[in-house]
C-alpha cells in the first residue's frame, strides 16, 4: 500500500511538471519555413504562385496577402497546404488590383496547429508584358526598353527622352524624372494588343502613359520616319507622367484639353495635320466649342483628332498672350478647384466662352461681322420655319 501511494506522488509530480498539453520543448513545433517560392505569368491571363512551407506535421493553414504597390485593393485568401507542405494560387487576369507593368508586394501567414501565427518576409514582383525578349538601358532619369533588333535604337530613343525633358521645361515646371520606364513596341498593333491585354479600352493609338505606375508604353521601328514618330509619341506621354508627379491626386482634375494641349505642345515635332483640321472645321463650322473639352475628349476618329489640334492651339495661344508664369498658376488652380470655369477666371479674368472667342478671333480671324455671316443661313432657317410654317396652316384651313 505505501509502494503504491509512493507511485501515485510520483506520477502526481511528473504530470504537474510535464502537463499533458504542454509537451516537452524539444516537441514544440518549429518555425515555419517557406522553402520554395516560384512566382510564373501567362500575361493577361494569370499570375501564377506556388509555395512550400515547412515543418509539414505542424501546418494549419496559410493565408496569402497580395498588395498593389499603387492603390490597387489587397487581395487575400486562406489556403490549406497538401500532405507535401505545398499550396498553389492562381490571380486572374486582368484584375482591377494589379496595373500592368505595376510592382506587386506578396507575403504569407502561416498558422499552426498550436495556434501561433508567422509571417513573411514580402516578395516584390513585377507584372509586365513578357511576351518579348526586351533589351533595356537604363539612367537614373529613364530606362529604355525594346525588342527590335537595333542594338542603337535605345540610344537614339534616350536622346529623344532627354530632349523632350529639356521642352517640357520649357513649359511647366514639373519635378526631375525618376526612373520613368519608356517600353518601345515594334507595331503599333503590339502595343494596342498588350492594353487590350491589360484590360484597358483604348482607340488605335501609337502612344499611352501610365502616370500610377511612371510608364510609357510607344511603338517605333529604327528607320528615320518611325523615330520621327517617336519624337512626338515620347514627349508627349513624358507630359502625362511629369504632370501626374507635379500634382498628385489633384492630376485628375486638369480639363483634358489643358492636359493634351501641354502635352502636344511638348512635340518635338509637330502634327502636320492638325493646322488643315483646324481650317477645314472652321470653314464647314465644326469648330468644338472649348467647353466641351473641358470634361472629355470626343472618341470618334475624326473628332478625336480634331481635338487635340483644337487643344494645341488654344493652349498655345494662352501661352503666347499670358506667359508662362500665369499658366503656371492656371495649371495649379485647376488642378487644387477642380473647376475650369473659375480656375479660368481667377487666372485670366475672363470666362472660358470669351478666351475662346479671344482665340478664334486671333486664329480664325473672326470678327461680329464673320460670325453674323457664317450664322446667317441658320438665322433664314428659323425665320422660315417661323412664318412659312403659319402660312401654310392658314392656306389649309381657307381651303
Amino acid at each position: 500500500m505505501l509502494y503504491l501511494n509512493l507511485i501515485e506522488v510520483l506520477a502526481g509530480l511528473l504530470l504537474t511538471l510535464c502537463p499533458l498539453n504542454h509537451p516537452p520543448e524539444e516537441y514544440l513545433p518549429a518555425e515555419p519555413k517557406l522553402v520554395q517560392l516560384e512566382i510564373t505569368q501567362e500575361f493577361g491571363e494569370s499570375i501564377n504562385i506556388k509555395a512550400i512551407f515547412e515543418p509539414i506535421q505542424y501546418l494549419d493553414r496559410i493565408e496569402i496577402f497580395i498588395k498593389p504597390h499603387s492603390n490597387g485593393e489587397k487581395i487575400t485568401e486562406t489556403l490549406y497546404p497538401s500532405l507535401n507542405g505545398e499550396i498553389a494560387y492562381i490571380v486572374d487576369l486582368p484584375n482591377p488590383s494589379i496595373s500592368l507593368f505595376s510592382e506587386v508586394l506578396i507575403w504569407f501567414e502561416v498558422k499552426m496547429v498550436d495556434g501561433t501565427i508567422s509571417r513573411t518576409e514580402p516578395t516584390v514582383y513585377y507584372y509586365f508584358d513578357n511576351r518579348f525578349n526586351w533589351k533595356s538601358l537604363n539612367t537614373e532619369e529613364f530606362t529604355i526598353f525594346w525588342y527590335q533588333d537595333d542594338p542603337e535604337l535605345g540610344e537614339k530613343l534616350l536622346a529623344i527622352a532627354y530632349e523632350g525633358l529639356a521642352k517640357i521645361n520649357s513649359l511647366v515646371d514639373v519635378p526631375n524624372p525618376q526612373g520613368i520606364k519608356i517600353y518601345v513596341y515594334d507595331d503599333p498593333a503590339d502595343l494596342q494588343e498588350t492594353l487590350v491585354y491589360a484590360g484597358e479600352i483604348v482607340s488605335k493609338i501609337a502612344g499611352h502613359a501610365k502616370p500610377s505606375t511612371d510608364t510609357i508604353l510607344v511603338s517605333s521601328k529604327s528607320d528615320t520616319k518611325s523615330l520621327l514618330e517617336t519624337r512626338r509619341q515620347i514627349p508627349h506621354e513624358m507630359v502625362h507622367i511629369l504632370l501626374f508627379q507635379k500634382l498628385g491626386s489633384s492630376y485628375i482634375n486638369l480639363p483634358p484639353w489643358l492636359n493634351e494641349g501641354l502635352a502636344t505642345l511638348a512635340e518635338l515635332t509637330p502634327n502636320p495635320d492638325y493646322l488643315t483640321l483646324l481650317s477645314k472645321a472652321h470653314e464647314k463650322s465644326n469648330i468644338i466649342p472649348i467647353e466641351d473639352l473641358s470634361e472629355t475628349l470626343p472618341n470618334d476618329e475624326v473628332n478625336f483628332q480634331l481635338a487635340y489640334a483644337e487643344s494645341s492651339a488654344f493652349t498655345e495661344y494662352l501661352y503666347n498672350i499670358y506667359g508662362r508664369e500665369v499658366m503656371e498658376g492656371f495649371i495649379q488652380t485647376c488642378a487644387h478647384d477642380g473647376n475650369c470655369e473659375i480656375a479660368v477666371q481667377r487666372s485670366f479674368n475672363k470666362s472660358l466662352n470669351e478666351l475662346e472667342g479671344d482665340w478664334r478671333s486671333f486664329e480664325f480671324s473672326e470678327t461680329p461681322l464673320t460670325k453674323i455671316k457664317d450664322n446667317a443661313l441658320a438665322l433664314i432657317i428659323l425665320l422660315c420655319i417661323a412664318f412659312i410654317v403659319p402660312i401654310g396652316l392658314v392656306i389649309k384651313n381657307l381651303r
